[in-house]
């Protein structure tokens, strides 16, 4: 996860999946994800794919793909308070194996978490 960059109860940041094999590899599309707290239980998370072309991402050895994650820390509906969460379940376009990063976030919108589809590069 890159830096989070926040304003008006918005918060962006950079998923970054970097290439640590000595071989080429791609990936295209969309991440899964799935929030937990510092306990250890899965928090709702409800994923959105923004409307955005996937494109094919070649590797290199070193490189990086990364998608932007959108979510709002602002309580709308019904919703009193929002979840925290500690731990992000990074699951990479057609993979089962998954990744466990830090993820100390507060996700409002019933735990949804807006993502685009992976492009080069480390930054947004």
């Amino acid at each position: 996860m890159g830096r989070v960059d926040a304003g008006a109860g918005q918060r962006y940041a950079p998923l970054v999946l970097t290439n640590t094999s000595g071989r080429s590899c791609w990936v295209y599309g969309f991440v899964g994800l799935v929030m937990f707290d510092a306990r250890g239980d899965a928090l709702r998370t409800r994923v959105r794919r923004e409307s955005a072309p996937a494109h094919r991402v070649t590797l290199r050895p070193g490189a990086s793909a990364h998608a932007r994650l959108h979510w709002t820390t602002v309580p709308s509906g019904r919703e009193t308070s929002c979840p925290s969460a500690a731990r992000l379940m990074i699951i990479p376009p057609d993979e089962v194996a998954h990744l466990e990063i830090p993820f100390t976030g507060t996700v409002c919108g019933d735990g949804r978490l807006d993502i685009t589809p992976m492009t080069s590069g480390a930054r947004l």
